[in-house]
């Protein structure tokens, strides 16, 4: 999946993620760098290529991705990025409008 994401117009950099749940209906996340995305743009490119099932719920855009010297993308970095990216939006949610 990750490799059909290097067609991706306007995409730096990015992963499927899948996170780590004990939800039996968790969905992946498009974690990204770069310039922000059209999200309605990259939803239809993704349609005509991926089976719904696969179509990720969750966008997430960070600075840089945490690639390793490889190339690599740690699980445990990336368990990281999506950690600290639920405390934002949970931080943000709580502090909402009063």
């Amino acid at each position: 999946l990750n490799l059909l994401l290097e067609g991706l117009p306007g995409l730096e950099d990015g992963v499927l993620y899948l996170p780590n749940s004990t939800n039996p209906t968790e969905r992946l996340c498009l974690i990204y760098s770069g310039p922000a995305l059209d999200r309605a743009a990259v939803e239809e490119w993704l349609r005509r290529r991926l089976d719904p099932a696969f179509m990720p719920r969750t966008f997430i855009h960070v600075d840089s991705l945490p690639r390793s010297e490889g190339g690599k993308l740690p699980r445990q970095a990336l368990d990281a990025l999506f950690a600290a990216w639920q405390h934002r939006t949970r931080r943000s949610s709580a502090s909402g409008p009063a």
